[in-house]
């Protein structure tokens, strides 16, 4: 029965599409498939608000490049907003309003909010989804460029995180003849610090910052390790790094960079006490070996991964996406996407 019935069915709807187009005069497009999936979350990017222009001004204000902007929006997001995943069986879409009250978003949020603050400074992105991510593209960036801001925000991020900087602030009493030491053993850099992932965080170089003031002349010299401050001491032959010495002075400032773990010798070379007064600042250069960008060509631009869950040690470029899965960006303006590959 069925079957006789259907070609009278397939008529009579092939005669309500007739009429309907005859009544309403046009035919409705119908958008695709991964514009529709995308449209509750990019309805939600803004992209001309003057209160988002004023806060993404602020936070670039100390950039003239288009990729130290970039990178300090989501130095500004990774930083400062906590992630915050929905809950399970929801899915809440907040507008960039909403993450910057609550300070906090899951990944579409997040995206969202670098999509708004970059596109009210005039600079391009596309909001990109997968089947349970989501997060941003952003156009026009030169990589050379960028690498600069990378390794300068994680070396920031490490030294803060893992006390790369110690100092010394003291009045003592220099004995005649006594050599006073500051400093470490010795061991040459590079040095492995930590891993995060595939990149390795190494020590490069030690930058020793040093103020004395004395009432008696003294000599200062930088030392590439103790056991040179052992032969100062008895009157042998010593290395030292000469750039950065004084001799016979009663106030002296300097800033050495060496590539070993060394110090700072004050000797008192009179007959007499000496009352020193010293500050010394060792600060540890670090940089991130292994570190990867990821980039795709849309519309003769290179666009660059955003990846704002990343937490701290993430950067601009960095993906943790698994390269088969399956995702499409989307222009949030134009609408036009592209499955990247």
């Amino acid at each position: 029965m069925t079957k006789q019935r259907r070609p009278l069915v397939l008529i009579l709807g092939a005669v309500a599409i007739v009429i309907v187009y005859v009544l309403i005069g046009r035919i409705v497009e119908i958008e695709p498939y991964e514009v529709r999936l995308a449209k509750p979350y990019i309805d939600k990017i803004v992209i001309d608000d003057d209160e988002l222009r004023e806060l993404a001004s602020a936070i670039v204000e100390d950039y003239g490049e288009k990729e130290g902007k970039v990178n300090a929006i989501y130095r500004y997001i990774v930083e400062d907003f906590i992630y915050e995943a929905d809950p399970e069986y929801t899915e809440s879409i907040q507008s960039p309003f909403e993450t910057l009250d609550l300070k906090g978003g899951d990944c579409e949020d997040l995206a969202i909010l670098a999509c708004s603050l970059l596109e009210n400074i005039g600079i391009k992105t596309y909001l990109v989804l997968t089947e349970d991510h989501a997060y941003a593209l952003v156009s026009g960036i030169n990589a050379d460029n960028l690498w600069t801001y990378i390794h300068e925000s994680l070396e920031e991020q490490f030294i803060e995180d893992h006390n790369m900087v110690e100092s010394i602030d003291e009045t003592f009493q220099l004995r005649a003849g006594y050599v006073s030491y500051y400093g470490g053993d010795g061991r040459v850099f590079p040095i492995e610090a930590a891993t995060f992932g595939d990149s390795v965080v190494q020590i490069e170089s030690l930058e020793i910052d040093y103020s004395v003031s004395s009432s008696e002349p003294v000599n200062i010299y930088i030392l590439p390790s103790k056991d040179e401050f052992d032969n100062l001491v008895q009157r042998r032959s010593f290395q030292h790094y000469p750039d950065c010495a004084e001799q016979g002075v009663y106030q002296a400032q300097a800033t050495c960079e060496i590539p070993r773990y060394g110090g700072t010798a004050i000797q008192n070379p009179t007959s007499r006490k000496a009352t020193v007064d010293v500050e010394v600042t060792f600060s540890y250069k670090v940089y991130f070996e292994g570190l990867k960008v990821t980039s795709y060509t849309l519309k003769g631009q290179q666009a660059m991964v955003l990846e704002l869950t990343a937490g701290e040690y993430g950067y601009p470029g960095y993906s943790p996406i698994v390269e088969a899965e399956k995702r499409f960006a989307i222009d949030p303006i134009t609408k036009e996407y592209f499955y990247l590959e």
